[in-house]
């Protein structure tokens, strides 16, 4: 017995010694995110941080938890301690109200986790399990909607050489940083979108000239950036209709191309964007003389890589962000048009650029093939009519055309967006009583003449959807409808769809 007792310890004290507790648990605790979660856009001053932690037996002893962000001077602020909580749950109640707005990548949150035998987890770097989440910090979420550069529709072309020399005054937006004024213009084309810069002000600093092929550094420098909000969302976290262009004052345009995934934000560079510009110097480069006045930029791209379908009204989210480098050695700091230079990277603060004017040949086409359904109908109509009543006088082709078709295509035309355009009103216009004009139109275009003026009014509608901004109940009243469930109806009759379906399947 005495020996069976002996060796009974034994073996217990060789378990207890081996055990993890006894080895000083070396098998680390494990924790998993819960709050913020990734890719979460956080609009107040107080973050749920929380995480959820296990370990291996003795314990968990505390979670602290680390933050890492950029400060109001556009700085970055490695990872500091912000709180700990040593009892379940492990989640901590953040104060940020003192941090400017962070887009996302520019706000990382970390956890450390001990348990009660010594061991500690955290975030290891860019280890694949363990980087934090990536958020958006945005208390102000569109605060700049109403900001907005006009871009005028010219026919014609630009030259784009940085000289300006084609730009009529015409609308501006104006902003201040540091020692420059930045005047930002823009104009429009059925194929091309332009912008153009001028900024004035004191030393260009600018080491990026075409053959540099790295983006090392060139924000550190004088450049200027112009971002798209193509499909004019605003959402806080940028997508892949999201653009954006650095042109330097020395005369490189690179586009920062932006690549989420669940764990990383990255930003690469594409040195051949498809896009024309060019940059004129005034004054000297790197000289560090106070000699210089400034430059000007043109830019240019097409309407198809933009992914946009031009119009009057068309609106896209906007900015103009500037790099001023003061000085050689000197320090570079960061503004911008319409949002702070922390929310570059948020489009949900940038304004916008509004299109106006008409490309007539758009309006052409589409008044042609309106003037060619009612010139071809209202031909039909006076064939029948010629046959049909032996009271009726014969008509020379000329008189035919020169008293019904041109009378009733310009009176249609000129009336489509009247909602009280009526057949007696049209029947009128043309010289026939208005059931005689019902009867042929029925009988020749297989719908009564109201049906047809409905058809008319949903091809301009279409052509609305596609090519402005404009709400549905805008475009119902403007082509005629009354009210916009009736618009609604007539137009899922003819297209089996509603007009939001339409618009969104053909944007």
């Amino acid at each position: 017995m005495k020996i069976r007792l002996q060796l009974s310890a034994a073996v217990l004290f060789f378990a207890v010694c081996l055990s993890p507790v006894a080895l000083g648990d070396s098998v680390p605790p494990s924790f998993t995110w819960i709050s913020p979660a990734n890719h979460s856009v956080l609009t107040t001053s107080l973050i749920r941080l929380a995480v959820d932690a296990h370990d291996s037996g003795s314990g968990i002893a505390s979670v602290r938890f680390f933050v890492e962000y950029h400060d109001n001077n556009n700085r970055h602020q490695p990872r500091h301690f912000v709180g700990h909580i040593d009892s379940y749950p492990y989640e901590f109640l953040w104060d940020c109200a003192h941090i400017p707005d962070q887009s996302i990548g520019r706000i990382r949150f970390f956890a450390e986790v001990s348990d009660r035998a010594g061991n500690v987890e955290t975030f290891a770097g860019e280890d694949a399990n363990q980087d934090g989440p990536l958020i958006v910090l945005d208390r102000n979420p569109i605060r700049n909607n109403e900001m907005q550069l006009i871009s005028h529709f010219s026919k014609a072309s630009f030259i784009i050489d940085g000289l300006l020399n084609e730009w009529a005054p015409q609308d501006s937006v104006l902003f201040f940083h540091n020692d420059n004024r930045i005047v930002a213009y823009s104009r429009w084309s059925r194929e091309m979108l332009y912008v153009a810069v001028v900024a004035t002000g004191r030393s260009i600093i600018s080491h990026y000239p075409p053959d540099v092929e790295s983006i090392d550094g060139i924000e550190n420098e004088d450049v200027m950036a112009l971002s798209f909000d193509t499909n004019h969302d605003h959402f806080e976290i940028p997508t892949a209709t999201d653009r954006r262009f650095i042109i330097a004052a020395a005369g490189k345009t690179v586009e920062i191309l932006s690549h989420i995934d669940d764990r990383l934000y990255e930003s690469s560079l594409n040195s051949a964007p498809p896009v024309i510009s060019a940059v004129k110097q005034y004054g000297t480069l790197n000289d560090g003389s106070d000699a210089d006045v400034g430059y000007t930029i043109e830019f240019a791209i097409s309407w198809k890589e933009l992914g946009v379908s031009p119009g009057n009204d068309t609106t896209i989210g906007f900015d103009i962000w500037n790099s001023d480098m003061d000085y050689i050695n000197g320090t570079s700091s960061f503004a911008a048009w319409s949002t702070t230079s922390s929310g570059r990277n948020n489009p949900s603060e940038w304004g916008n650029l509004r299109l106006v004017g008409n490309d007539n040949r758009v309006r052409n086409a589409f008044l042609g093939v309106v003037l060619f359904v009612v010139a071809a109908g209202t031909v039909f109509i006076f064939l029948r009519r010629q046959k049909g009543t032996a009271k009726q006088e014969e008509l020379e082709p000329d008189i035919l055309e020169k008293d019904y078709i041109i009378k009733a295509r310009e009176y249609v035309l000129e009336h489509l967006s009247d909602e009280s355009l009526s057949r007696d009103e049209v029947a009128a216009a043309v010289g026939l009583t208005s059931s005689y004009f019902g009867k042929l139109f029925k009988h020749e275009a297989g719908l009564s003449f109201s049906e047809y003026i409905a058809e008319l009014r949903i091809v301009k509608a279409k052509d609305l959807l596609v090519s402005t901004q404009k709400n549905i109940s805008e475009i119902a009243l403007e082509v005629g409808f009354s009210t916009q469930s009736y618009f609604g109806y007539c137009f899922k009759k003819n297209e089996n769809k509603s007009p939001s379906e339409f618009r969104a399947e053909n944007r």
